[in-house]
């Protein structure tokens, strides 16, 4: 059964309960803020990072992407590599052991190979990273 709280707790309860509505709404603006920002950085090609400048600030942006896997697609997979090659990749639930083993396996492996990996994952836009400094 709840606690009924005092007077004083109650006021703390209530202040607690407006702030966290606000630092809600703001967070869903900074969301769409850097989303925004994000979509109008220039990007160079094949880069994931940009820099804005202005209002005072230096804008510095960094894409995420976040990758889910297939557990299927990946054990079909599997039948295509040497078992060592496939366990620098995945582990045994068939998660991938680094970002940077995976990346480079699609840069320097066969088309096809490259291709069958890239089968096994879907690629969704993670929120954008930025980080914003006072100029001056």
């Amino acid at each position: 059964m709840p606690y009924l709280a005092s007077s004083g707790l109650e006021s703390l309860i209530r202040e607690g309960a407006e702030l966290k509505r606000e630092i809600e709404a703001k967070t869903t603006r900074l969301r769409s803020i850097n989303l925004l920002l994000a979509e109008n950085a220039p990007f160079k090609s094949g880069q994931k990072t940009a820099c804005l400048i202005g209002g005072g600030y230096k804008v510095r942006i960094r894409l995420h992407e976040n990758l889910t896997w297939d557990q299927e697609k990946i054990a079909a997979f599997r039948k295509y590599l040497p078992a060592e090659k496939f366990f620098e990749l995945f582990k045994m639930i068939y998660e991938p052991t680094s970002k940077k083993a995976i990346e480079g396996f699609i840069a320097h492996a066969d088309k096809d190979l490259s291709d069958g990996l890239k089968w096994c994952m879907s690629v969704k836009p993670g929120a954008p990273q930025l980080t914003y400094e006072k100029l001056g």
